[in-house]
């Protein structure tokens, strides 16, 4: 597996710039061209992609966001394989984390802090109630775009309670 490239076209979907990362992938914003819309590029790390069963756990996880439709919930867009690798395109929030929004904001008003607990909860009760156990949460996990919708954005390590994740 490659490493992302500005300017790189995966599919329907042209690669602007790295915007995050993790133990297992890296994510990259893009461009989906077809449709004019900005994305988010998740591909598994190239020191991980010799190790089919992380394969298969990025495959989860692509099984497990399409069937979460929620305001709270990063959607998914498609699972792309190319011959370098394996991408996650997903729906692009704009903003930052909730670790970094409360680093820069330090301590919020308690009607603050209800709203964005209310919106998290939200989207896990969607992911619970579709059997899904996120087993991850931090507030790193979680984006907050300039209108202060929250939004959950890696369920790289869920658990998938129903059969056929």
């Amino acid at each position: 597996m490659s490493t992302l490239q500005t300017g790189k076209r995966i599919g329907n979907y042209r690669i602007a710039e790295q915007i995050g990362g993790g133990a297992m992938g890296r994510v990259w914003r893009g461009v989906d061209e077809a449709l004019s819309r900005p994305v988010a590029v998740k591909m598994l790390r190239a020191e991980l992609a010799d190790h089919p069963d992380l394969i298969e756990r990025f495959r989860i996880e692509a099984r497990i966001l399409a069937r979460l439709a929620h305001p709270n919930i990063a959607m998914i867009y498609s699972l792309v394989e190319e011959t370098d690798g394996l991408y996650l395109v997903m729906e692009y929030v704009k903003g930052e984390t909730l670790d970094s929004f409360l680093e820069r904001h330090g301590r919020l008003d308690l009607n603050a802090c209800f709203a964005l607990f209310h919106q998290a909860l939200d989207g896990i009760q969607h992911a619970h109630e579709a059997g899904v156990v996120h087993r991850d949460i931090k507030s790193s996990n979680l984006m907050i775009d300039p209108t202060g919708q929250l939004k959950w954005i890696d369920f790289g390590i869920a658990l998938c309670r129903a059969a056929n994740a």
